[in-house]
Formats: structure tokens, C-alpha cells, sequence
């Protein structure tokens, strides 16, 4: 009787552990499932947020591009590389600068109105400008008209001065603006996309001379006194504003 004994606690014991093993193996593999689960959501959720950032590079990409073809249709345009200076920002992937040059459209000292050559050169390339930059209107941040003028006066004209450039600004927009009378659309897009502002005497046109410098800057200087068109491409704004937000 007492070996039977010990030999069906034996069994029971075999029994027992097997059970225990089987559900050790069972906790495992459903603790493997879980995690494996775990594991796809967050690579789920990964791709879901990188797919808003690969918008937002999208849309960088889409500008640069843009611009870099702007800048070679100006510069093959008679109507604008005659007359301006276009430059690329090296800084700035977006933004490009259009200089007139002082010998083709600048202001008398202390005058904000366009003699008949300014007037003919701004009558001469803005609808090409315009037509060109409104080309690319869906990439289009915005376009400023920006007015400089020389130091004459020193620190006690400053403000005057920079009244005075934000006039020469002003001038230059309404007659381009004028300019363009015939096409609704491209006055649509310049009253949308166009500001003007003036920037005084800070900008020279020389960037090695301080603008500060009243005592080397005091005389008249033809190139300072001249309207610069400022345009700057989307960087993904939009796209960035609907990232989604961060819990």
C-alpha cells in the first residue's frame, strides 16, 4: 500500500508541475503577443508623426525649388536683370532680394517722388516682376516693398529719415501697382501678398560701413537712397501649424 502511495504522489506531483509549466509557457507567449502589440502601436504612432514633418520638408523643398527658378527667370528677364540686382539670400533658403540700382531708379536727397526715368523703369518691370513672383502665389509668404535712404542729417534726422523711406516705398508700390491696371489677378495678388515699410538709414548699401557711422555717413550717397523688393517663399508655415500638438 505504501509504495502505491508514494507512487501516485509521485504522478501527481509530475502532474503538477506540468500544469504549472503549461501555464508559464501560456503567460509567456500571451506577455510575447502583448508586447509585440505594444510594440506596433508606438511604431504606428512613430510614422503617423513623421508624417506631418515629411509635409513640413515637402513644403521646404517645393519653396527652394521655387525660388531657385525665380531667380533664373529674372536674371534672363531684360525687363528686370537691366535694371536690378537679384540676389539669393545666403542665410536664408527663402528669401530674395531685389536691389534697383541707384543708376536706374533712385530719389533726389529729401524727395520720395519718381522723376520720369524712375517712373519708366518701375512702369518697365513690375508687370514682369509681379507676373513672375504671383507665378508662384501657393508658395508665396510675402513681398515687401522696402525704401532706404542715405544719412544725411546724422541722429537728429532719423526718424524723419525713416518717414522718408517708407514715402520712396510707398511711391515705388503704387506705381507698380498702377503699372498693372489691365490684370484683376495680379493686383489681387500684390494687395493680398504686398507690404511696404521704410528702413531709414540702417542698410546702407555698402554692408561694411556701420550705419551708425554719422560722421563718415553725413554726405549725399546716391546708392543708399534706392527701394529694394524683398520676397520670401514659405518655410512650411502652414504645415507646422497643423502639426499635431504634443500631449
Amino acid at each position: 500500500m505504501a509504495k502505491r502511495y508514494r507512487g501516485d504522489f509521485s504522478n501527481s506531483m509530475t502532474d503538477l508541475m506540468a500544469s504549472v509549466a503549461v501555464t508559464f509557457l501560456l503567460l509567456a507567449a500571451i506577455f510575447i503577443v502583448k508586447s509585440a502589440e505594444a510594440t506596433n502601436r508606438q511604431l504606428a504612432a512613430s510614422k503617423k508623426e513623421l508624417v506631418p514633418l515629411d509635409r513640413v520638408k515637402a513644403a521646404q523643398d517645393e519653396s527652394k525649388k521655387a525660388l531657385a527658378r525665380l531667380v533664373e527667370i529674372l536674371r534672363t528677364s531684360s525687363a528686370i536683370y537691366a535694371v536690378a540686382q537679384i540676389d539669393p539670400d545666403p542665410n536664408d533658403p527663402f528669401l530674395l532680394t531685389i536691389t534697383y540700382r541707384s543708376d536706374q531708379l533712385t530719389f533726389a536727397t529729401d524727395r520720395s517722388t519718381l522723376n520720369d526715368t524712375a517712373r519708366k523703369v518701375v512702369d518697365d518691370s513690375f508687370p514682369t516682376l509681379i507676373k513672375e513672383v504671383c507665378a508662384n502665389e501657393s508658395r508665396l509668404e510675402s513681398v515687401t516693398v522696402e525704401g532706404h535712404t542715405d544719412a544725411q542729417g546724422g541722429e537728429s534726422r532719423f526718424q524723419y529719415n525713416f518717414d522718408l523711406s517708407a514715402r520712396r516705398a510707398l511711391a515705388v508700390f503704387s506705381e507698380g501697382r498702377d503699372s498693372i491696371a489691365q490684370s484683376p489677378s495680379l493686383r489681387h495678388c500684390m494687395d493680398s501678398k504686398f507690404t511696404v515699410t521704410g528702413r531709414g538709414p540702417v542698410h546702407p548699401n555698402d554692408r561694411r560701413i556701420r550705419w551708425d557711422d554719422w560722421e563718415n555717413r553725413r554726405g549725399s550717397r546716391t546708392e543708399d537712397r534706392r527701394v529694394e523688393v524683398k520676397v520670401r517663399f514659405s518655410a512650411g508655415e502652414a504645415e507646422i501649424r497643423n502639426l499635431p500638438a504634443t500631449p
